[in-house]
């Protein structure tokens, strides 16, 4: 997860190594508290978006989205999740897409 505070600073939130979901059952899952200020963001996405390819094989990667959030701390949340996606596929510009992308974004008031 990536964090978008409303000044369009971005950080990565602290993890550990969790567990996929959807490979295993049961699931043991990992529990993270935040606090979030008026105008942050948080973004969660999976490896489809950071994996995906232009055609020269380059891949979009966590660089990438974390600029181009920085750009956008006045969006509210479907407008980040339609603009990071609307990036994503301007990028790939007709590449195969090998893995699904899914983009979760949430805005605190």
């Amino acid at each position: 997860p990536l964090i978008l505070h409303a000044d369009g600073s971005v950080e990565r939130m602290p993890h550990s190594a969790g567990m996929a979901l959807g490979l295993w059952d049961p699931i043991t899952l990992d529990e993270k508290e935040i606090t979030l200020t008026s105008g942050d963001s948080i973004i969660l996405y999976t490896d489809g978006m950071t994996d995906c390819r232009n055609p020269a094989g380059e891949s979009f990667g966590l660089d990438r989205i974390k600029s181009l959030l920085s750009d956008l701390p006045k969006l509210n949340a479907q407008q980040i999740c339609d603009k990071l996606l609307e990036t994503l596929l301007a990028y790939q510009d007709g590449s195969k897409q090998d893995d699904d992308v899914t983009l979760v974004a949430i805005k605190a008031k």
